[in-house]
């Protein structure tokens, strides 16, 4: 299970395998509130001590950290089909989402990079 709580399943075929989603953990979800308690992950859950040690090796280049999305993160833990349902039909749901993702990662990579 990944951070957000979202499973993955992987299917082996002749031509590969493939990975998509299994768990959209707050499809239920009926309300604002239910989706506040939802066990949201917290900056201070992850080690970042030894960041600068792992990079260092690149010293002389740029590094960029990536994984964050504001849109498809959101998408995962609610469902593609039902956040557009929330954007249409109850766009504060979807709001909190995308405000609860923007706010982790606008958190997390100020620690992640010092």
């Amino acid at each position: 299970m990944a951070l957000w709580g979202v499973a993955e399943k992987v299917v082996k075929t002749s031509s590969g395998t493939i990975y998509s989603l299994d768990t959209a953990p707050l499809r239920d979800r009926e309300s604002i509130e239910e989706l506040k308690v939802y066990s949201w992950p917290a900056v201070s859950w992850f080690d970042y001590s030894s960041v600068h040690e792992k990079i260092s090796i690149w010293k002389d280049r740029y590094i960029i950290a990536s994984g964050i999305s504001v849109w498809q993160h959101p998408s995962f833990v609610r469902g593609l089909d039902v956040l557009m349902i929330d954007m249409l039909d109850d766009p504060q749901k979807a709001l909190f989402l995308f405000d609860t993702f923007t706010t982790f990662y606008c958190d997390f990579f100020p620690v992640f990079y010092l």
